[in-house]
């Protein structure tokens, strides 16, 4: 389950969306606080599309320290931040995901009209292909 809330205390900024976002699988959680919600999603979606064929991948978060590991075991996903782990459904995340980015493309629209940047270009493009 991933779940954000955008800082909304100051106007959104699009180019930084910042707010807390919290990945988990009901018993380990991934939390950042005060972080670029719309860079770790594209890190977790690179992550899972780049599994496509694989049994895992890494990708590197651009505004925060360490990586994303992702490993398939069975019909889940590993995932690995620092010394947090997760183990996820693969298609509950695939299908949390899409519905996480519907949501904030929505919250975007709702806030800033249908202004974009390349991270939420990136995020519709990733989410066609998972």
């Amino acid at each position: 389950m991933i779940v954000f809330r955008l800082d909304t205390e100051d106007e959104i900024d699009i180019v930084n969306l910042i707010g807390d976002i919290s990945i988990t699988d009901g018993k380990t959680s991934i939390h950042f606080q005060y972080g670029y919600v719309d860079s770790i999603l594209e890190t977790l979606l690179t992550g899972v599309v780049e599994l496509k064929g694989k049994c895992n991948s890494s990708v590197e978060l651009i505004e925060e320290p360490g990586s994303f590991d992702f490993e398939v075991i069975g019909e889940g996903i590993k995932l690995t931040y620092l010394k947090n782990e997760l183990l996820i459904d693969k298609s509950s995340l695939i299908k949390n995901l899409k519905l996480t980015i519907d949501k904030l493309l929505s919250e975007i629209r709702e806030l800033q009209g249908t202004k974009t940047t390349p991270i939420i270009d990136s995020l519709r493009r990733l989410v066609e292909q998972l």
